[in-house]
């Protein structure tokens, strides 16, 4: 999918019923932050919840524009948004938030 596409591409993975909370992770995808390392960042989030079979955990959704684009890639987490996002970072916020928020 070219990058285009996928700005205008809202990411959402199938629910199944539970009651516990699920993680919401909302990345942006304006052409700013896309360009800066989100479109990376989607690709390891993706992988990441597949390979740790988290599809039922976490609600992966994207946006247009979260208007901070001087200090992007932004990704925010359960409402609490994270600047200049990197991999390193990225993967150590998705491993604590997972176990702040164990399986049931």
């Amino acid at each position: 999918m070219e990058a285009a596409a996928l700005q205008k591409a809202s990411f959402r993975f199938p629910v199944e019923n539970s009651t516990m909370q699920k993680l919401k992770i909302n990345i942006c995808m304006g052409s700013s932050c896309f360009a800066r390392g989100n479109e990376d960042n989607l690709r390891l989030i993706e992988d990441y919840i597949r390979e740790h079979d988290l599809v039922d955990r976490i609600d992966l959704s994207g946006r247009c524009c979260a208007r901070q684009c001087a200090i992007g890639p932004n990704i925010s987490i359960d409402g609490v948004i994270y600047n200049q996002i990197e991999k390193e970072q990225l993967l150590k916020l998705l491993n604590e938030k997972i176990q702040q928020n164990p399986k049931e």
